[in-house]
Order: structure tokens, then sequence, then C-alpha cells
């Protein structure tokens, strides 16, 4: 649960980065996931999230959590905007 919390959190700070998206926006549903393998403490996690709707009160995006070459998950989440 930590990576999909985790997924979600860096594909919001890339919406905020790109100044796409005004307001605090909270996780609301989890639409897809799936584990392909377990994360290894003091490893790096790359994520690679891709946005899929936006709009100014819903985000949608989809993404893939990556450790070195291996896939660990595939997930796609939905925020809305709270503020």
């Amino acid at each position: 649960m930590i990576l999909v919390e985790s997924m979600a959190q860096c594909g919001g700070a890339g919406i905020k980065l790109l100044g796409i998206a005004e307001g605090i926006f909270a996780l609301t549903s989890i639409e897809h996931v799936q584990f392909f393998a377990g994360g290894l403490y003091g490893k790096q996690i790359k994520y690679l999230i891709k946005n899929r709707r936006i709009s100014s009160s819903i985000i949608k995006q989809s993404g893939t959590a990556m450790m070195g070459e291996s896939k660990l998950m595939e997930a796609s989440w939905m925020s809305v905007k709270v503020r």
C-alpha cells in the first residue's frame, strides 16, 4: 500500500511542478493495482506516471513502479480537489 500512496503523491507533485492544476487534491480511489514483486529496503524505486485526465477538480493517473529493471507494480487512481 505504501507503493500505491507514494506513487499517487509523486503524481500529484508532478502536476504541481508543471502548474497544471491548483489547489489541494486527495487520493479518493484506486482503480487498478497489480503487484509483480516486492521492493527491498534501501533500494531506489522509480515511478513512471501518466496523466490520463486532468480537470480543475479531478486528476486521473496511472503508473508503474520500477526497481532497477524489475517492474514492482502497476496502478491507476483518481484524486479529487478538496480545497
